[in-house]
């Protein structure tokens, strides 16, 4: 046995708490300013929002998100919903189910308007919000909730003399609205101005709409943009919440929390190369609840594990000190038991990382294909798990000249953005290096040149040796969207290229710059998750909302759409420099470059979040569906060979709009023996080219990273924090 992982979910109470739902707000009663009940000391609320009701199911749905919500230790003093409530609030259904799973809350809840919940007029039902404006104290702070999408004169004026009132009274200041301010209209812009002559005095600003999560700081403004309550977010945030405290002193600190996560609990161990030690990796997720403490127990006296994160625990122990079987135990802040799981000593170490081909950008190469010759064996162990230093959960590694290099970001405020280098063979730490804010996707690297896009849309050029930052190029022009980039590219003249609507050249680790092409085609919804595929001197851009493919000509800087696409949810564009393939209007689809005209098209791919891999080789594609199955396609006619089920149940939602159940975000991996996919749930599958399963391996820890492939190796990120080299051999019967 390589190595041992146990998982265990405990079950979980289904009550609903008694109504005390805010009031003021659901019975009509509120006014342009709402008392409450004031608290000593600090306060902390949870931010929610997008809930989408729809039906009975939906709503359902959102109300157990909620009852976990009110499970949180300590209590929070309210929670508050930025919108979206429904899906029309026109109708009289919808708004019923949305206030059927509201109704039982026993904490106060306050909400503003989302453009889903207005009608015509621009205010929503007055059974949901009667004030679409208003601002009420709690605590040490002041709060004020907009409705950007009333066209309410009067409003803008009231928000002004409201934030100059709290600031004349040495109270700060913390802003509710459904969007980002400065987005909708001319009235939404002299909100956000307002905002931002007044920035000194506002702690944060708390938004939805985009259904992603996102923290960048932007004019003096810190904006904070959480994803949908109860499905994945559409660039494949995890469903969730933030929790959020203001100090007696008013310093704010926050922590996102996926949603439906109860009482997941598992234990991995492995062994050292020399068979010195034993490593444990133990993790606990719940959505209400966080384990203090994790120990081993055998005969002899319990072992404590080191805390990691939110949800990991780890230890290196003498080989000789593990007990042959014993007990992981989590226990809370006062001792009490959470979980026991049982534990296995792990009888033999994995094979040792025998590196390959460079497995460089997000799918592998300049053209994206996610293919190597390389050929991992499907009997997979751990050789060794190292801390990324945060949480990689959208993360992927690359592999090159033995170095893997990745990002991850921090869920709380307490944490910081890195990128780190591992040494490829031992997992050993080189450098890790804090970044200006959040890089969410993957990194390339070249012979001295390592590039990354952040989320406040600039491209950071590091030194590959020690992680220097050597340059940090922004965009020519403020772009007025919320930053979402994908992966950068790297071409083969080693020219690394990143942005979105605008797109940014790095030469060398030294930053020299050109600005390409600013694509005044792509609207500000355009290319924000996709990453690039290159070819000859041209960049193909998958957009994410309406407004197509797009090739650029970077010599000519000139854009010709491909194809009329309308959505794509992140999956990034493959070529083979003739031909493109992309996942786009729930369709995989295949396109002549030199003409734009589509070629093939295969449906039943709605909202695929996970880029297809091409086996230029084999002459096939492979790609997630819509129900999230393995699909082998014919590259030249687009004929279906055969579809997988493989994925297994996930107690998160990351998959865009999808409610629990099977979820694939990751993109498959394409080596010389078979297809590696990775479900949600933290399993990892070598899938033969023929379509039959080979092997299953668990991590533990739920994971929307893709796989890079090198070697006899594959390297992939978890949610537990850990990069993990998992080896492969063969499978002995």
């Amino acid at each position: 046995m390589l190595a041992l992982t146990v998982l265990m979910s405990s079950g979980s109470m289904n009550r609903l708490f008694p109504a005390v739902v805010a009031a003021a707000l659901l019975s009509g009663c509120a006014g342009p300013r709402v008392a409450v009940e004031e608290s000593d000391g600090g306060v902390t609320f949870v931010h929610v929002t997008d809930f989408h009701v729809r039906d009975a199911s939906s709503g359902e749905n959102v109300a157990r998100a909620l009852q976990d919500i009110e499970k949180i230790s300590p209590r929070p003093g309210f929670i508050f919903n930025t919108g979206d409530n429904v899906n029309r609030g026109t109708d009289a259904a919808e708004v019923g189910n949305y206030l059927n799973a509201v109704s039982s809350l026993s904490v106060p809840y306050f909400m503003a308007a989302g453009n889903h919940d207005v009608g015509k007029d621009g205010k929503p039902p007055e059974a949901m919000l009667k004030e679409p404006y208003y601002s009420f104290d709690r605590g040490p702070a002041h709060f004020v909730v907009l409705n950007i999408f009333g066209f309410d004169p009067a409003q803008t004026d009231w928000f002004a003399k409201d934030l100059e009132a709290a600031a004349g009274g040495g109270t700060k200041t913390v802003v509710f609205a459904h969007n980002i301010l400065g987005r909708d209209g001319r009235e939404s812009e002299l909100l956000r101005e307002t905002a931002v002559a007044h920035a000194d005095n506002i702690l944060a600003v708390f938004s939805g709409h985009w259904h992603a999560d996102r923290v960048y700081s932007d004019d003096g403004l810190n904006t904070l943009i959480t994803p949908p309550l109860a499905f994945g977010g559409i660039d494949c945030s995890p469903a969730g919440f933030r929790v959020v405290n203001i100090s007696s002193s008013g310093v704010l600190s926050w922590e996102f929390v996926p949603a439906g996560m109860r009482g997941l609990a598992s234990v991995t161990g492995y062994e050292g190369a020399d068979g010195s030690y034993v490593r444990l990796i133990a993790r606990y997720l719940d959505s209400a609840r966080r384990a203090a403490a994790a120990e081993l127990k055998g005969e002899a006296a319990p072992v404590a594990l080191n805390r990691v994160n939110r949800y990991a625990f780890e230890a290196a122990l003498p080989a000789a000190a593990v007990p042959a079987r014993g007990v992981l135990r989590f226990r809370d802040g006062a001792g009490a038991i959470l979980a026991e799981l049982p534990f296995e000593k792990p009888l033999r170490p994995a094979a040792q990382v025998k590196p390959g081909g460079a497995w460089n950008t997000f799918h592998g190469d300049s053209g994206r294909t996610g293919a190597t010759a390389d050929s991992p064996g499907p009997a997979l162990g751990i050789a060794w798990a190292s801390d990324t230093g945060g949480i990689p959960f959208l993360n992927s590694p690359v592999y090159y000249d033995g170095k893997v290099y990745t990002a991850a970001r921090s869920w709380s405020s307490q944490g910081r953005p890195f990128l780190s280098a591992f040494d490829a063979g031992s997992g050993t730490l080189l450098w890790r290096t804090e970044l200006p804010s959040d890089v969410i996707h993957t990194p390339t690297v070249t012979d001295g040149l390592l590039s990354a896009l952040t989320v406040n849309g600039e491209l950071l050029t590091l030194d590959p040796r020690d992680g220097a930052i050597t340059g940090v190029l922004r965009p020519a022009a403020q772009l007025s969207r919320v930053h979402t980039p994908g992966a950068t590219a790297a071409d083969a003249a080693g020219r690394h290229l990143g942005g979105s609507r605008y797109h940014i050249e790095a030469a060398d680790a030294r930053g020299s710059t050109a600005l390409l092409y600013t694509a005044k085609e792509i609207d500000d919804w355009g290319a924000t998750l996709m990453s690039p595929a290159l070819y000859g001197g041209h960049a193909v851009l998958g957009t994410l909302w309406r407004n197509g493919v797009w090739n650029l000509d970077l010599k000519n800087k000139t854009a010709a759409a491909v194809g009329k696409i309308k959505k794509s949810y992140g999956a990034a564009p493959v070529t083979d420099g003739k031909r493109l393939y992309l996942t786009g209007d729930a369709k995989l689809q295949a396109f002549d470059l030199a003409s734009g005209r589509r070629l093939w098209s295969v449906p039943g791919f709605e909202r695929g979040a996970a880029t297809p891999a091409l086996d230029a080789a084999e002459g096939a594609l492979y790609s997630i569906d819509g129900k999230w199955r393995l699909v082998k396609v014919r590259a030249s006619d687009g004929v279906a060979l055969w579809t997988l089920d493989f994925a297994g149940p996930s107690a998160l939602s990351a998959a865009p709009y999808k409610y629990g159940g099977n979820q694939v975000v990751s993109s498959p991996a394409v080596s010389a023996r078979c297809v590696w996919a990775v479900d949600l749930s933290g399993g990892v599958f070598c899938i033969g080219k023929d379509g039959k399963l080979l092997s299953r391996f668990a991590l533990g820890a739920p994971t929307a990273s893709s796989p890079a492939v090198s070697g006899n190796t594959l390297f992939i990120n978890a949610m537990d924090g850990f990069l993990y080299a998992l080896t492969g051999t063969e499978i002995k019967e």
